[in-house]
């Protein structure tokens, strides 16, 4: 075994298993609860329903880039960067006046799209019934604004777990209990719509109790102190150019599916969405708290810690999101059959090509936050362009002839582009590359484990439910197997496991 399979754990990898894995777990439990919703209006809602109601979605979307600004992924970054080079004073000014800034916006933003929402119905989606829902839904933005604030100052202080509480538990919970009334009462899709808006509602008056008890504490007599709102929006601009990229290139598909297609299939890819979000939330579990570590060690010049953090959060995010991974891209189309309608069970390819896609973003390490720990923001708005273009380009040509598949394509292509795109820039400007020994051993132990399921389930299809079930707990058991195998754990890994194990067990007892 190397010297590096042996160095003990630096003093912060615990502190980013923690906080990833409170991340993590809350992210998988939020997802859960989301997808029973998901299961709850499908069959609430027909297709064409539930395509109006994912074409307001990415409208509310792209409209939150114009009321934000890049100020959330600013906080992240500024709160600890000021708490390490001593100016921890001034974060409550900060969080006062970037609410404010964005309060402003969200007034300036709902009364745009209120005013343009029948054009955008009747010229662009061909779609009269949307403009209602958007009507309805743009209520949500304020609300919507406050919580990631809120949730983004948490992450600044490392504290992902009231982050969790908040959006993927709470606001989950009040949109099941809401959408099971609405199947109840039989509402449609504007009962359903305005359940939505009420559970963002509750979300927000949630976060508002947390940042009073939790905050505002964690600073208390440091309200005075002034911070450089200035050098914030400067930091922020080009990450509001770059989050504005960034969605409208991820709901390029949706878009397009709703310009060229029916209202139908834009429901159907939106399911199909859902199945990989799992993988996307693997990612950004790792980076939210990659991020804030990372700020503090550019802060204080520490390269030794950049590189090794660097490394372990490659591998760590393409071990987990292998597994998940695998599971979409296997039995993806088995979980659609068994657990949705008929009716959303078409061009069920588009899921394989979302899942590898999202592979190979997870393979690239967490280039996008560190662009942005590094200071890199001009950058990250060029990659942003680049996914534009690239999402932009393909759903162009293959959306209009291929449907839900093209778009899948579209974006699948657009995102790996993009990672590889960042992982190059990481290692051109910093020296910095997540590969190294146990990260090939990954790959191993993931192709290992796809191939013989690829071809066994191929021979037994259809599935029923059960089947699906023991064929999904195999799948995991085959991989932890694998990854022993390939020797993928090195001694950090088994040591932060192992003192996980113990506090799982210390808190069961």
């Amino acid at each position: 075994m190397s010297a590096a399979e042996t160095t003990p754990a630096p003093a912060w990898a615990g502190k980013v298993i923690k906080e990833s894995g409170i991340g993590l777990s809350g992210s998988l439990v939020g997802t859960a609860l989301n997808y029973v919703v998901l299961l709850v209006i499908t069959r609430l809602l027909t297709p064409e329903g539930l395509g109006l109601f994912t074409l307001g979605q990415s409208v509310l979307a792209i409209a939150m880039i114009f009321v934000l600004l890049g100020t959330p992924r600013g906080l992240e970054r500024f709160i600890p960067y000021l708490s390490a080079g001593g100016r921890s004073s001034s974060v409550v000014h900060l969080i006062r006046s970037v609410t404010l800034t964005a309060g402003a916006a969200a007034v300036i933003v709902m009364t745009a799209l209120a005013l343009g929402a029948g054009w955008l119905a009747n010229d662009v989606f061909d779609a009269p019934g949307f403009a209602p829902v958007l009507r309805v839904m743009l209520l949500a933005i304020p609300m919507l604004a406050w919580i990631e604030l809120v949730s983004s100052s948490f992450v600044g202080i490392k504290e992902l777990r009231y982050r969790v509480y908040v959006q993927q538990l709470a606001l989950p919970l009040v949109k099941l209990a809401l959408a099971l009334t609405a199947l109840s009462l039989g509402l449609g899709v504007m009962g359903w719509v305005s359940a939505y808006v009420v559970s963002f509602l509750v979300a927000a008056l949630l976060a508002l109790v947390f940042f009073r008890a939790r905050l505002l504490p964690e600073f208390r007599g440091d309200e005075r102190q002034r911070s450089n709102l200035k050098e914030v929006l400067s930091y922020c601009w080009p990450l509001s150019v770059n989050s504005f990229v960034v969605v409208f290139a991820a709901n390029i598909g949706v878009l397009l599916l709703g310009i060229y297609r029916s209202p139908a299939e834009v429901g159907v890819y939106r399911v199909f969405v859902y199945m990989v979000f799992i993988l996307i939330l693997i990612q950004s579990s790792f980076a939210h708290i990659y991020k804030p570590i990372s700020a503090g060690f550019v802060a204080t010049e520490d390269r030794e810690n950049s590189k090794l953090l660097y490394q372990r959060v490659g591998k760590w995010m393409l071990m987990a999101g292998g597994v998940a991974g695998l599971v979409v891209l296997i039995l993806g189309r088995d979980i659609v059959g068994v657990l949705f309608p008929t009716s959303y069970q078409t061009g069920a390819e588009a899921l394989a090509v979302l899942a590898l896609g999202r592979l190979v973003v997870a393979a690239c390490g967490p280039q996008a936050a560190a662009l942005e720990a590094f200071g890199r923001t001009r950058l990250s708005m060029v990659n942003a362009l680049l996914m534009l273009g690239v999402s932009l380009g393909l759903g162009y040509l293959l959306i209009p002839s291929m449907g839900i598949v093209g778009a899948a394509l579209a974006t699948s292509v657009a995102g790996a582009a993009t990672a590889l795109a960042g992982l190059l820039e990481m290692r051109v400007l910093h020296g910095l590359s997540p590969f190294a020994a146990p990260s090939a051993r990954t790959v191993g132990a993931i192709v290992a484990t796809a191939a013989p399921f690829w071809f066994a389930l191929r021979a037994l299809r259809p599935l029923g439910l059960g089947a699906v079930a023991l064929a999904l707990v195999l799948l995991v058991v085959w991989y932890a197997l694998a990854l022993r195998v390939f020797r993928a754990l090195d001694e950090t890994d088994r040591a932060l496991v192992g003192a996980l194990r113990k506090r799982v067990l210390s808190r069961r007892r």
